[in-house]
């Protein structure tokens, strides 16, 4: 009995550090995201989102920084704060600016990955239906067949949840 008490304790403890290491790593990516270097900051939102498909809530504090990081000049640093956005999962404050970078961004890949995001959420991205099916029939009569998928797959995803309802 008194070593099932240590474990659970031992357990509980490096339970809570891993905690304190994941809010310390949101901490310094939320820093490394105003760097001069682009893949520091790309990396940054990365690691945002490698946290934050864990347990979302400990991306919150990165959603302000990484919605800046949609208007980098980098494309490479846009493409991940768009993924990383998608994974805290919180639809209020990131639904409409993915939608915004699925209608405007001048990047294929980012648009993509904004469209891929828009479909991981599901119907708590409703509101982008219109932008998704808009821009998965331009894609095609641009030949741009991976984000005519990508469109296509997120209204899916969004359609998916309502069938239930």
């Amino acid at each position: 009995m008194f070593r099932i008490c240590v474990v659970v304790s031992m357990l509980t403890f490096t339970l809570g550090a891993l905690a304190d290491t994941r809010e310390d790593k949101v901490a310094k990516a939320i820093k490394d995201m105003q760097s001069d270097v682009p893949k520091t900051r790309a990396n940054a939102a990365e690691e945002v989102g490698k946290i934050a498909a864990i347990k979302a809530s400990y991306g919150k504090p990165a959603i302000e920084p990484m919605l800046k990081l949609l208007k980098d000049k980098e494309e490479i640093v846009r493409a991940a704060a768009v993924e990383a956005l998608a994974k805290v999962d919180e639809p209020k404050q990131v639904v409409k600016p993915l939608i915004e970078v699925v209608k405007d961004d001048k990047a294929e890949r980012v648009r993509i990955a904004a469209a891929n995001g828009l479909g991981l959420m599901g119907e708590s991205a409703r509101e982008g239906v219109n932008v998704l099916r808009e821009t998965a029939q331009q894609a095609r009569k641009d030949m741009k067949t991976q984000l005519a998928q990508a469109c296509q797959r997120a209204l899916q995803n969004i359609n998916a949840g309502r069938k239930g309802k």
